[in-house]
């Protein structure tokens, strides 16, 4: 890609500019147990940035301190911030991704939605990939002090595809939803993770002047792709319901029940424990004009490993000694507060900000992002 004049960024936001469990947003057309009818279609673009500061870390201790035999679970946990010579800032992890997101009604009751991730990530590291050396500064006195230094990794992360089918109308409407995340745009070929491609090099320097020649060896070491999503593949099953208030319905809530199931392989190179999600999420329409509405929303979601996950593989991502460890089995609960405005009942440009309000064995996140949609409509029979 860089061989080419336009970067798959810039190209993203060029198609918008002339026609995005990335976006916490609904639409303000549909969502939940909507859906579009045939003919019609939002499309969204959208910036998110995620800050990780703190983690709630895992422990593998028995009642006298000692690590336990290495098939137990995870005994506690407890939110810890790293110290200030493995951050940068005071931040461990920096995540900006850019979203394009759609949804067609490509028939009656039923709609197809996809979403479209960018990430520009950064996480901190203390070691220089290359010589694995600690990075380290010594001051006038002499002293030394390690610190940490972004690991920069851009391009394609997860992508989704889902399918929503609106099977009940009326004042309590229900949809089910299947929707599958992708690995393909990033994922590097071979059965374990590959967090770091190498880049050998080998020439030979003819010197004219003395008559001689020399060979050059040296690495070139880089973040691999894989570094930037989860690798392997889920599939999620989801329930939509919801409900309109007042005559004008002005003021709806919707609920979602689902189930993430993730493939079992010999090589997982992915966090592989099932999941169960449950959220809600609701809004309040205030008519403005003739052409401007607000909304301001809210949404709050649960996403939780059952604890079905194995013994982790060298070929995992996230791999540990012990099963069911950190991400591999981890639990999070999220709330998001935001605010559209709507013109014409068309164009919606919304931002909004969210926090990881508690966790086990995951990063307490937050994040603001900011998004347009556009929707379209066009005459079918």
């Amino acid at each position: 890609m860089k061989n080419t004049s336009l970067s798959p960024r810039k190209l993203i936001i060029t198609i918008w500019a002339t026609t995005l469990i990335l976006s916490v947003a609904e639409t303000s057309n549909a969502g939940g147990p909507w859906v579009l009818g045939k003919g019609q279609s939002n499309l969204s673009l959208g910036f998110s940035r995620k800050v990780g500061k703190e983690r709630w870390s895992q422990f593998h201790l028995d009642p006298n301190y000692t690590p336990k035999n290495l098939n137990d679970d995870v005994d506690s946990f407890a939110l810890v911030t790293p110290k200030a010579n493995t951050t940068v800032d005071g931040k461990f992890h920096d995540f900006r991704y850019y979203y394009f997101q759609g949804s067609i009604g490509i028939t009656k009751n039923l709609e197809f939605d996809w979403t479209l991730n960018w990430l520009e990530g950064r996480e901190a590291q203390t070691k220089d990939p290359k010589t694995g050396k600690l990075h380290t500064s010594t001051d006038e006195s002499g002293n030394t002090d390690t610190f940490a230094v972004w690991e920069l990794n851009s391009g394609f992360t997860d992508p989704w595809l889902a399918l929503k089918y609106q099977f009940k109308h009326g004042a309590w409407p229900m949809a089910v939803e299947l929707n599958s995340r992708f690995p393909d745009l990033y994922q590097q070929p071979g059965d374990a993770y590959t967090r770091y491609n190498y880049q050998y090099l080998l020439y030979t320097y003819n010197d004219v002047d003395h008559d001689t020649s020399y060979t050059l060896r040296d690495t070139i070491v880089e973040a691999g792709s894989e570094w930037r999503g989860l690798n392997g593949r889920d599939i999620a099953f989801m329930l939509h319901t919801g409900h309109s208030f007042f005559e004008n319905g002005a003021l709806y809530l919707q609920g979602f029940l689902g189930y993430n199931w993730r493939r079992s392989l010999q090589f997982q190179r992915t966090a592989y424990s099932d999941q169960v999600m449950i959220g809600i999420n609701g809004g309040y329409n205030v008519k403005i004009n003739e052409h401007i509405n607000l909304l301001p929303k809210f949404w709050v979601d649960y996403i939780g490993g059952i604890g079905n996950g194995g013994q982790p593989t060298l070929g995992d991502r996230f791999y540990s000694p012990y099963k069911n460890n950190n991400f591999n089995n981890s639990k999070t609960l999220r709330g998001y507060l935001n605010m559209d405005v709507i013109l014409d009942n068309r164009l919606d440009v919304q931002a909004g900000v969210g926090k990881w309000l508690w966790g086990r064995g995951a990063v307490k996140y937050t994040e603001m992002f900011v998004q347009l949609s556009y929707f379209l409509e066009r005459n079918c029979k």
